[in-house]
This record gives C-alpha cells, sequence and structure tokens, in this order.
C-alpha cells in the first residue's frame, strides 16, 4: 500500500532528523514539525505503524482463527527477534550518548505484547487502545517500582552489560519505552482491520488525529504525550492514503524509502557508528536524505525489497509455513 509506505517514509525522515541535527539547527531551518517524531512521540508513532503493518500481515479485516492464527503468532515473534536483534547489534555500536538504536528494539518489543491481541476484531482492539490509554499509566507507575533500577545510560547498552537492569528502560523508562505505547500499539492493530482502502475511512483518519493532536495539550502528561503522538500519526497515515488514491508519482521516493525502511535506518545507525557524524549541520541532513531517497528508489526498481526486510519476511513466513505444515500432519 503506497499510503502506508509513504507514511513510514515520512518516520524515517524524522528520525534521522532527529538523530543528525541538534535542536538549535532543526529550529534555525524551519523544522519543527520534527516535534512530531522527538524522542517522547517516536515510540507512538513506531507502535501506531507497527500495529497497521501486523495487522495486514495477519488476516487484515478478517482475523486468522486456529492454526493460521498460531502461525501469525509465531512469526510475529520471530519477527520480534530479528528486528529487536538488528537494533541491539546497531546500537552496540553506537556511542553511548546516542540511544538511537532503541527505537528497532522497541519495534521488537512491541511485536511481542501484540501476540496476544491478534484475533481480536477492530472494535475491541479500539476499545482496549482506549482503555489502555487511562489505565496505562497507573500500571507504569506500579511496574517502576518493582523493577531493578537501569545501570547503564542508554536501554540498549543495558541488554548487554546487565539484562536483568535493562527492563525497565526497555519496557518503561527509556527513550523509547514499549508499555506506555500498547494504546498506540491496539490503535494501529484497529486500524489495520478496517478498510484503509476506503475513503470515508481515511478522512475518519484525519479527523481523529486532528482532535487528538488539539486536545493532547490539555489533558497533561502522560497521556497527552501519547494522544499528540497517535494524533499526529493518525493525521499523517491519513493525509498518504487520501494523497495516494491519485497519481502516486510524488509519493514514489516516500513510499521507496518506507518499504526499505529497516535496512535504510539500520545503514544510517552504522554510518553514525563509525564517526561519520561530524558536522551536524543542515546540509549533512539533507545528503543523509538524498542519498537514502536515491538507494531506496534504485534498489526498488532493480531489486525490489530491501535486504533486511526479505530477510526477515523469508524467516517470517517460513515460520508460519512450518507451523501449517506441522498442524496439518498432526
Amino acid at each position: 500500500m503506497a499510503g502506508l509506505d509513504a507514511t513510514r517514509g515520512l518516520v524515517l525522515i524524522g528520525l534521522i532528523c532527529v538523530d543528525v541535527l541538534p535542536q538549535a539547527v532543526r529550529g534555525a531551518h524551519g523544522a519543527s514539525w520534527v516535534s512530531l517524531v522527538l524522542p517522547g512521540s517516536a515510540a507512538a508513532l513506531v507502535a501506531l505503524l507497527a500495529g497497521v503493518g501486523l495487522a495486514l500481515g495477519c488476516g487484515g479485516r478478517f482475523p486468522h482463527e486456529g492454526r493460521w492464527l498460531a502461525a501469525d503468532r509465531l512469526g510475529t515473534a520471530v519477527r520480534a527477534v530479528l528486528v529487536g536483534g538488528v537494533g541491539l547489534g546497531a546500537g552496540a555500536l553506537l556511542p553511548e550518548d546516542v540511544p538511537a538504536g532503541e527505537v528497532l528494539v522497541c519495534y521488537g518489543l512491541l511485536c511481542l505484547l501484540a501476540i496476544p491481541f491478534l484475533h481480536l476484531s477492530a472494535r475491541a482492539l479500539f476499545l482496549g487502545a482506549a482503555v489502555c490509554w487511562v489505565v496505562g499509566p497507573l500500571l507504569v507507575a506500579a511496574l517502576r517500582a518493582l523493577l531493578p533500577a537501569a545501570t547503564s545510560s542508554t536501554a540498549v547498552a543495558g541488554v548487554l552489560e546487565e539484562p536483568a537492569g535493562a527492563v525497565a528502560p526497555l519496557l518503561l523508562t527509556g527513550t523509547s519505552p514499549a508499555l506506555p505505547y500498547l494504546a498506540c500499539l491496539l490503535a494501529g492493530l484497529g486500524v489495520g482491520r478496517v478498510r484503509l482502502r476506503d475513503r470515508g475511512i481515511q478522512l475518519r483518519l484525519l479527523a481523529v488525529g486532528a482532535v487528538l493532536v488539539v486536545t493532547a495539550p490539555h489533558v497533561g502528561r502522560p497521556l497527552g504525550t501519547v494522544a499528540a503522538g497517535l494524533g499526529a500519526g493518525l493525521l499523517v497515515l491519513g493525509g498518504c492514503l487520501l494523497l495516494s488514491r491519485g497519481s502516486g508519482a510524488w509519493a514514489l521516493p516516500l513510499s521507496a524509502m518506507g518499504a526499505m525502511g529497516l535496512t535504510l535506518y539500520t545503514t544510517h545507525l552504522v554510518v553514525l557508528s563509525v564517526g561519520l557524524r561530524t558536522d551536524p549541520s543542515f546540509p549533512w541532513y539533507l545528503l543523509h536524505l538524498v542519498v537514502a531517497a536515491l538507494l531506496a528508489l534504485h534498489w526498488r526498481r532493480a531489486l525490489g525489497r530491501g535486504p533486511l526486510e526479505r530477510a526477515v519476511e523469508a524467516s517470517v513466513h517460513a515460520t508460519r509455513r512450518a507451523v501449517l505444515r506441522r498442524s496439518h500432519q498432526t
């Protein structure tokens, strides 16, 4: 779906901007829109899009049941391990003051959190998202008192040094914690269960997103932070889906980048790890984007999916086939 890939592409652009440009440079060049994907909202956007993608890959409007549901759940677990492993590997290469790799680890944890909800309908998922939005902060506060404190400055470093101590930052207190954004994940799963190609649905996404963004500042933290991130994600997703209904030529670079976002973002993290972050300027940021867009366009035309995306999808499909084959034999 071109609109969904374009949304992923926009989120990728914002994440790269946050990693490359300091706050002063972002403000000087009018890049305040990037506040949508600053650390407080990045996890909300990632959770929303993770939910949409998982729902579309696990039956879409018609959730799977029985052995197909079991195959979906095990395949989602494999996806979580692979993407999270890529995030840990990339994070191990980065200095401790660069927590960028946490986004991929957060995605992996979100996939694991989604497994118990893959059988639910859109209505049940939206209801669950509302409940989690209200109850989530209470659960987070209770768990913070029970889990051990982090011993490293970043969650990724903590996993490698002391796995038990890394549970709290990865789930609750890190730059991109997973559990506080369970409501966004469930909302994304619900969005993936409706007719996303329907113009009416796309307009509703825009309307709900606008309401959340406008009301979020009046709600207060942490509820307002989650609502703002979710609203921004719905606005961007609804807008990209609507614009892609006509000629999609304008969205080709964005769609190409979004379709191989895992490969591009991992490459971006590797570039940061080798010390090429010496010139945090706006031209350096634009160079990142131009190279990423050109690479994505040429790769997509010549080879299709990105290498990491292809490897992850092949592993997930192989896992699903193995589960279905085994259940069929028994």
